[in-house]
This record gives C-alpha cells, structure tokens and sequence, in this order.
C-alpha cells in the first residue's frame, strides 16, 4: 500500500510540474507576441511617410523614356539610348517628340558586325544618327496617324537625323518606309505620355 501510494505522489509531482511549464510557455509565449507587436507599432510610427511626386517628378515618369524602359520589348533600343547619352532628351528636354523604337528581336536580328559596330565609342556618332532615325519631332497619337495616312495614303514626317519616312497603311497595320526602301510595321504603342509617345516596331530603320 505504501508503494501504490509512493507512485501515486510521483505521478502527481510529474503531471504538476508539467502543467507548470506549459502554463510558463504560454505566458512567454503572450509577452513575445505583445513584444512583437510594439515593435512593429514603433516601427510603423518611425517609417517616414511618403513624399508626395512633384509635377516635375509626375511628368518623368509618364515620359517617353518611361514608356520606352517599362517597354520589355524595347529594353535593348533604351540600352542603347542611354548608351547615346540620348536618355534626357527623351525625358523632360525640349518639345514633344515620337518614338519608333526597333524591338529587340530587330535589333538581333541585326548583323554581328553591325552590333560590334554600333558598340564601339569611337562610333558614337553613328549611334545616336541611327537613334535619331527613329524619332520625330511633335506628338502623333496612333489615331492621328491613321487619319492623317487614310486623307491622301501617305504620310511624310522628318527624323532628328534628317531622314524622311512615309508612313502607308496595309492591312490596318502602319508601315514606315525609310529613304533607302527599308520597310517597317507598326506593332503596337501610341500612348500619349508626358512630352509625346512611342511606338514598338518590328525593324531598324537606316540612318543617313
């Protein structure tokens, strides 16, 4: 009887001791979850709020420059353009311009000698006049090209490097033709952004 009765103590000392300890863990538990949580509070009290985009800073992100970069199929023609040093022209210099950027599957397509070419700094130059190519001065939305091709077939507009290229239609789809007969369409873009818009094309127009 006194050994039934030894177990029993033991029994009860170890069911004890053990509702002790859980009883411990949960309120470690509750002030580290309460620590937690002011931490947290206090951090959130000390995050600097966010500050406000000037006008300035609203118009660089709606630029052409914007479009282009955001654009995944003209990431390498923007590579190229801050390459050329052309990068603020396009976000917030001068007047409004129009971009008809080569897409990147054009400009793989392009010759291996052409890329090493281009790449080099001493054809600088070269690089921003075949750049310039590709870009007009003024805003022309998508629907103000179709108009204007659809009044006499055609449309004439000048490059900043002093190219020419008519734009037709063929199939509802815009195509520019270069002064030396090269041929591209249109893919798609014609969003008006802060100063013009631009344009995803499927290749490389030629420079002078």
């Amino acid at each position: 009887m006194q050994k039934l009765l030894s177990l029993i103590f033991v029994f009860l000392f170890i069911f004890l001791a053990a509702s002790c300890k859980n009883e411990n863990q949960e309120v470690n538990s509750l002030e580290s979850v309460n620590t937690t949580n002011e931490e947290i509070q206090k951090s959130e009290l000390n995050r600097a709020p966010k500050k406000a985009l000037t006008p300035e800073g609203i118009a660089i992100s709606k630029s052409i420059m914007s479009q282009i970069m955001n654009e995944r199929d003209l990431k390498r023609f923007a590579s190229l353009i801050v390459t050329a040093e052309m990068a603020t022209q396009l976000t917030k210099d001068g007047g409004a311009y129009t971009v008809f950027g080569p897409s990147n599957t054009a400009l793989d397509s392009l010759a291996d000698k052409n890329n090493k070419f281009y790449s080099k700094q001493e054809n600088l130059d070269k690089l921003i006049d075949l750049l310039k190519s590709h870009i007009v001065e003024g805003e022309h939305s998508k629907e103000s090209l179709s108009e204007s091709i659809s009044k006499s077939g055609k449309l004439k507009l000048k490059t900043l490097s002093g190219t020419s290229l008519i734009l037709t239609k063929a199939d509802d789809k815009i195509i520019i033709s270069d002064n030396k007969g090269m041929k591209v369409k249109v893919l798609k873009g014609g969003e008006k952004g802060s100063n013009g818009t631009s344009y995803v094309v499927d290749g490389v127009l030629t420079a002078n």
